[in-house]
């Protein structure tokens, strides 16, 4: 059996368990696990040391230790850098980096995040009822009770919109289809009712470029594509017109949705504006403390200022290193692979992570997502090598 961490069943289920707890943040601390899946690697390599490129681990262990060195203040979330080197090294250690278990590991994290998606319906659904979800942007994590940002509910169905496009028109698998369809529909209708709007970008985005650059596609899946897509434009279209003439009432109802509020007052909320204003305030709090978003009011919704705003210019600049090279790998794995279909998967993600991270401050509102970003990253790359 071509296995993906080891050859070793029991740790093969071990390892695939532990990371599905990773993805679904299991009690809000699915960080933890990580060490752990490190060290159980670790041993089954008999105690061989294995990453693919050791100055990328180096890199990511010299930002880890400038993030907590200059962001001590965060308390345990200081700590949260050293994550991104164990991330990297359980990347490089997959087994048999095949095209195959690559779509897998990406399935095991896109479900984990989607089914904690769906808890959390559940239990604000259960908690709040269905009128209190669509009037106030709040959320109440399922693990904890407490109430946290929205914004890693959409972080968390990132995976799913990425390979949404890929289950739509090349997934052959009935039953995969349909679990990854359904979730991610619940998943995308939740994200709606709470009021946030990247989801839809994130997802037009990567199902047109997904579709431009698909080579592979077949008549049925153009057809797939081109009918699913209609129907969303033309339900626009009409939702439009019925909410611009306020026709059945229509206006009156949706206008009590979080989601139209927000639409109705713009869908930027000037946050290029803000982006402007914090890189003019870059060179005068070059070491971090968060002086960037006490003068603005406001957090900086965007990855490689926040980690800036929070530890100064040595983790930004080292983090902004480790990105160019994430996405180089990434162009890479998909200017070599002669797999039509595999390639919607890798641009799918690349769009998807890559806007996300300029929308989100996804190293301290959900480090989660950075860290399952850089093991699928690490596999990708590595499969990328066993390319011809």
């Amino acid at each position: 059996m071509n296995h993906i961490w080891s050859e070793n069943k029991y740790i093969e289920m071990m390892v695939n368990i532990l990371l599905f707890l990773v993805g679904i943040n299991f009690l809000h601390y699915g960080q933890l696990f990580l060490p752990l899946i490190c060290l159980i690697l670790f041993v089954d390599r008999r105690l061989e040391f294995v990453v693919n490129k050791p100055l990328v681990f180096v890199l990511l262990c010299l930002f880890a230790v400038a993030f907590y060195a200059f962001s001590y203040q965060l308390g345990f979330y200081s700590v949260m850098g050293f994550t991104l080197p164990m991330a990297y090294y359980i990347g490089s250690n997959i087994r048999h980096p095949s095209k195959d278990n690559v779509i897998k590991v990406i399935y095991l994290f896109a479900i984990a995040m989607g089914i904690h998606i769906l808890l959390d319906f559940v239990k604000d659904l259960y908690a709040r009822g269905f009128y209190d979800l669509i009037h106030v942007s709040s959320h109440y994590d399922i693990w904890t009770g407490e109430k946290i940002s929205t914004t890693v509910i959409a972080v968390e169905l990132d995976l799913l919109i990425a390979v949404f496009y890929y289950l739509l028109v090349h997934e052959k698998n009935k039953m995969v289809k349909t679990v990854g369809i359904t979730v991610f529909s619940v998943g995308f209708f939740y994200c709606i009712l709470l009021g946030r709007r990247t989801p839809i970008l994130l997802f037009f985005a990567c199902m047109l470029m997904c579709f431009v650059f698909d080579r592979s596609v077949s008549e049925k899946g153009k057809r797939t594509f081109i009918y699913l897509m209609s129907l969303i434009i033309l339900f626009s279209l009409v939702l439009g017109c019925l909410y611009a003439f306020d026709l059945f009432g229509l206006r009156s109802v949706l206008s009590h949705f979080y989601i139209f509020e927000k639409i109705a007052r713009g869908f930027s909320d000037n946050r290029f504006g803000i982006y402007f204003k914090a890189f003019s305030l870059l060179g005068k709090y070059p070491w971090g403390g968060q002086k960037i978003s006490e003068s603005l009011g406001i957090q900086i919704h965007e990855l490689w200022i926040d980690v800036y705003d929070y530890a100064g210019v040595v983790p930004y600049i080292l983090l902004l290193g480790y990105s160019l090279i994430y996405g180089m790998n990434f162009i890479s794995a998909i200017r070599k692979t002669d797999d039509g279909s595999y390639r919607t998967i890798l641009i799918g993600l690349l769009v998807c992570i890559f806007i996300q991270m300029l929308l989100e401050p996804v190293m301290t509102a959900s480090s989660i997502f950075l860290i399952i970003v850089i093991t699928i990253g690490t596999i990708v790359e590595k499969a990328a090598s066993y390319e011809k």
